[in-house]
């Protein structure tokens, strides 16, 4: 049974996915015709413009995912040349961090400081988005507008944190 509720999880999540692809293109087909009969000759465009457009839209989170360098996972053993091989592709990645550009990265020993550093700028991204989001549902006094600003909110912070 474990191993069946992934697959079934996957084919209704595909069904889902095409479901909403072929509801996406049947609205840019009718909005297609509707361009079509308002100004003849302007539907193929419209058309093509919006399914680039969306397919653009599909495409560039994946790009920027891709994109991304591969996480650094810490040894799993306790060998001296694991940790130093771990320790040094850290400092390589903090190097290129700007927020460290003013903390010297030679040695292994001044990671902790680095890391501390990049702990105390997350900490004070979190206190001012939480002061925004504080701000913002006290005085807009609408629920559903309120989920909508803590999720904005929370999507900018994480965003923030990880660039």
């Amino acid at each position: 049974m474990n191993k069946a509720l992934p697959r079934i999880l996957g084919l209704v999540s595909l069904f889902v996915l095409g479901f909403v692809a072929l509801s996406l293109l049947s609205n840019i087909a009718q909005l297609a015709n509707l361009a079509e009969s308002a100004l003849p000759g302007a539907g193929q465009i419209v058309f093509w413009c919006l399914v680039l457009m969306f397919a653009g839209l599909l495409l560039t989170p994946l790009v920027i995912y891709f994109k991304l360098p591969k996480p650094l996972i810490p040894p799993g053993d306790d060998s001296a040349a694991a940790q130093e091989l771990y320790q040094s592709a850290l400092r390589v990645q903090l190097t290129k961090n700007p927020l460290l550009a003013d903390v010297q990265l030679d040695t292994n020993d001044q990671i902790p400081a680095a890391l501390t550093k990049l702990g105390s700028e997350a900490d004070q991204i979190i206190k001012d988005s939480a002061s925004a989001v504080f701000v913002s549902t006290a005085v807009m006094q609408n629920g559903r507008l309120d989920g909508l600003l803590v999720l904005a909110g929370q999507l900018r912070m994480l965003w923030r944190i990880a660039s």
